[in-house]
């Protein structure tokens, strides 16, 4: 049986804050980053900080290959790195009685050229939306949109601001959970002292922690094996997490695998599990058809709404 890896991939919305940019109307972004892979054939002309100003341990990034798909939207590899940066490893002797840990290059064994350690990550786009790959130490947005800045200036129009990348919040809740396929399960956290009786999740959760002496914390979970959870429930439990008195923190995780965990945003972002290599890669093409799935499912009207049009624009 093959190893499992599990992705989130996270809605953006991008877009440019025009200014000063007189005339300039923004092609879609799947168009642009064609035009810049068009333009840029080395992956010098595709990287930031551009290669003759990076020092030592500088956060650099880079849009690597395009990865090929037949449907609507481009989907293009991108690589973050800190310049310089050497991992700490061992020698994985465990008879020992303690190890030494060094920080040291790793080199290739044909050259002996020193190798740089890189974390890759996938995205989709399409119209002004973005699915990403979420992967640990990419190193955040900034420098993404740096990078995407400088490419856009140097290869497709110099008029052209720094792009921003927005969490997706327009969607309302009982939206959310009709288009997931309903609530598999909904988690609640509570640490604080003493929840008031007007939040009654809160409440009854804090009755339950005081059954043994000394605990702080109380996690519950709710679980649906066969069907659904009732929504109306899981939203009015889901409510109370905004208030000072209410659950410290409330998860909802839908039936197609969204996970909704924000009240304030409620951030568009889905679980996408696929195979993957025994070192925990996951398995590309695998991972580009569950992204092509989710944008499919973001375009599709659910209750007379929904959160793209065909060509990747969002709706509200």
């Amino acid at each position: 049986m093959s190893k499992q890896v599990a992705r989130n991939v996270h809605l953006k919305r991008i877009f440019f804050r025009l200014g000063r940019s007189e005339g300039l109307k923004p092609a879609s972004l799947d168009d642009l980053i064609k035009k810049i892979f068009a333009k840029a054939l080395t992956v010098e002309q595709r990287h930031f900080p551009q290669p003759a100003m990076i020092k030592p341990h500088d956060s650099c990034c880079f849009l690597n290959r395009i990865v090929s798909g037949t449907r609507p939207g481009v989907i293009f590899e991108v690589c973050g790195y800190q310049s310089g940066n050497d991992p700490e490893q061992i020698l994985p002797d465990l008879s020992a009685t303690e190890l030494n840990v060094e920080s040291s290059p790793i080199l290739d064994r044909a050259t002996g050229e020193r190798k740089q350690s890189v974390v890759s990550f996938r995205c989709l786009v399409l119209g002004e939306a973005m699915l990403i790959e979420n992967v640990q130490g990419r190193g955040g947005n900034i420098v993404f949109e740096r990078m995407l800045h400088r490419c856009l200036k140097a290869h497709v129009d110099t008029r052209y601001p720094r792009p921003h990348f927005s969490d997706v919040a327009t969607e309302k809740l009982p939206a959310m959970i009709k288009r997931g396929g309903g609530v598999d399960e909904l988690v609640m956290d509570l640490a604080h002292a003493q929840p008031h009786k007007n939040y009654p999740f809160a409440h009854r959760m804090n009755s339950q922690r005081n059954i043994i002496k000394g605990t702080d914390f109380l996690r519950v979970t709710h679980k649906s094996k066969k069907g659904v959870l009732d929504e109306e429930d899981v939203i009015s439990a889901f409510s109370e997490q905004n208030n000072d008195e209410g659950p410290d923190k409330v998860v909802i995780r839908l039936k197609d695998g969204t996970t909704i965990d924000d009240l304030s945003k409620l951030k568009h972002r889905r679980l996408i599990t696929v195979s993957g290599t025994d070192g925990g890669a996951p398995n590309v093409s695998e991972l580009v058809q569950g992204m092509y799935d989710y944008m499919d499912d973001l375009q599709k009207v659910v209750s007379d709404s929904r959160v793209l049009n065909v060509n990747g624009y969002f709706t509200e």
